[in-house]
């Protein structure tokens, strides 16, 4: 079954009732016209289509019946400043971004299955003040002659905040006029028009009556930046305060600001789960065999990952400055950091949701990442390559672990036949028994049996140690083991050695057979 939505980029009447009406009327210009779609609505086409391609542009059979769309070339349904779009599948999540791009292009959408007309959100740009870093009279300097005023009247109006600059825009252009002030130093916000109080509205009317030179500066500055001309100077005016020629208005693009906010969500719930999973292997590995230390040093990357994801997740999610040093702070705390983490997460997923997106245990996909405007969100991938950067430090730290194990700081085992390993030695295991003798000259014997049992298997040959590494060979050279590292005890009583699936063999001292004049 077709879902039908109707985007009008033209203004619609006040009431729906009279929306309705009106629309019957748009629709006969509609079928019958052949004009081309108004520019703000092949950029909403563009940026649909970009997350769900156009039937037209199916070429194989998977993906054209995972296409939403009823009809196409899509682009054929917009004509003027109107369009019809039939939706066949995937509804709920087809009409979420229809939604959503509307509303950032200030698009009218017109459901009547539901008998809803969603209207976009209109905004107000409010005066907060100016920069820490920057003095009023210089910000009021750069402004003065973009609004062809005395820097004293532009200093008049920094001075109040709260003033409302400009209302009843759409979120892009907000968003637009936000940033573009910020340039020259002002803190401004955007607030949805209908949140408009009485008292902002006494701060935007005018100053005090007692400072006439101050109210007409500041009812001259408000009525410039009501109009799109005042604007343009600010765009065009570089801050060497250099005039340059004013280009005509463009149409807004398609740029979705909290495109940024949701990137960042995204981008630090991946990175928060990557060092969840980096986490669990780390401490799963065996302390009495690369030593605690080793696995604490590796966590410390990981906590790094941890805190930078958190506070990434804070900057984007609304907390305030004490909220985000709670969390900061909690997150190096052991358990009350999984708290925080469960929380937080699913705090991300229902703001995710919220985007129209679908995140799952791990996170959101790479194609649903891939939707968010390219240009103005960072690139994905960066979570994935902390965590490998994170995964090639921790195996450089295992790696020299097991070498500083494999080469112990024992003087001892500094020469090639060390006086300290001259001796017979015995290993006693579960069921089994091994007896090594090393002897002065080099020589060695080995043999292995069943306890209680005469030996089963023995080798006759040499040993020597290398690199603190004991290497064993029998007696027609052909290596009898791999060399293991050597570890002694400080009493000399003990020898370890660390097999290839790093098990260690306690060794025994059972008779020394060094020389009483040894001195390596």
């Amino acid at each position: 079954m077709s879902y039908t939505l109707t985007i009008l980029a033209a203004q619609t009447p006040a009431s729906d009732a009279e929306t309705y009406t009106w629309l019957n009327d748009k629709r006969e210009s509609y079928y019958s016209s052949d004009a081309a779609a108004v520019p703000v609505l092949v950029k909403f086409h563009d940026a649909i289509t970009r997350l769900f391609p156009c039937l037209s542009s199916c070429t194989d059979g998977e993906a054209m019946d995972a296409c939403p769309w009823s009809d196409g070339p899509l682009i054929n349904n917009f004509v003027g400043d109107m369009g019809v779009v039939g939706i066949s599948q995937r509804h709920e999540e087809v009409i979420t971004q229809i939604l959503r791009f509307s509303n950032t292009l200030g698009l009218t959408v017109i459901d009547e299955q539901e008998g809803v007309i969603h209207r976009p959100q209109r905004y107000r740009i409010v005066l907060q003040g100016i920069k820490e870093d920057l003095t009023v009279t210089a910000v009021a300097d750069k402004l003065a002659p973009l609004f062809k005023r005395t820097p004293v009247q532009v200093a008049d109006m920094l001075a109040q905040p709260g003033l409302v600059l400009k209302k009843d825009l759409t979120q892009i252009v907000a968003q637009n006029y936000v940033a573009t002030l910020a340039q020259y130093g002002c803190v401004c916000i955007m607030e949805p028009s209908a949140d408009i109080t009485s008292t902002a509205a006494e701060q935007s009317a005018a100053v005090p009556d007692e400072n006439p030179e101050q109210a007409a500066a500041t009812t001259t500055v408000t009525a410039a930046a009501d109009t799109d001309e005042a604007m343009q100077r600010w765009i065009a005016y570089n801050n060497t305060g250099k005039k340059k020629e004013v280009a005509d208005k463009p149409e807004p693009e398609i740029v979705n600001y909290d495109d940024i906010r949701i990137a960042e969500l995204a981008d630090g719930q991946k990175q928060l789960i990557y060092a969840v999973v980096l986490n669990f292997v780390v401490i799963s590995m065996k302390s009495d065999v690369i030593g605690f230390f080793t696995i604490a040093f590796c966590l410390l990357p990981i906590e790094v990952m941890f805190f930078a994801g958190y506070l990434k997740l804070a900057a984007n999610m609304g907390f305030n400055n004490t909220m985000r040093k709670v969390i900061a702070y909690g997150s190096m705390v052991p358990l009350v950091n999984t708290f925080i983490l469960l929380a937080i997460n699913d705090e991300v997923n229902r703001q995710l949701k919220d985007a129209g997106l679908r995140p799952s245990i791990l996170g959101l996909s790479a194609k649903q990442r891939a939707s968010l405007n390219e240009e103005i969100c960072p690139p994905p991938g960066r979570p994935l390559k902390w965590a490998i950067g994170t995964a090639i430090f921790i195996a450089a730290v295992i790696g020299i672990a097991h070498w500083r194990i494999s080469i112990p700081k024992d003087k001892r085992l500094d020469s090639s036949l060390p006086c300290a390993m001259m001796g017979k030695w015995v290993f006693t295991g579960t069921s089994t028994q091994k007896i090594l003798r090393l002897d002065k000259d080099g020589n060695m014997q080995s043999s292995a049996g069943i306890m209680g049992t005469a030996p089963y298997s023995g080798l006759d040959g040499t040993w020597k140690v290398q690199d603190r590494h004991l290497l064993l060979q029998d007696k027609n050279d052909r290596p009898a083991k791999q060399g293991k590292p050597v570890i002694l005890s400080k009493d000399g009583k003990t020898m370890t050695l660390i097999d290839e699936e790093n098990e260690k063999q306690d060794y025994m001292l059972i008779e020394a057979l060094a020389p009483y004049n040894c001195n390596h």
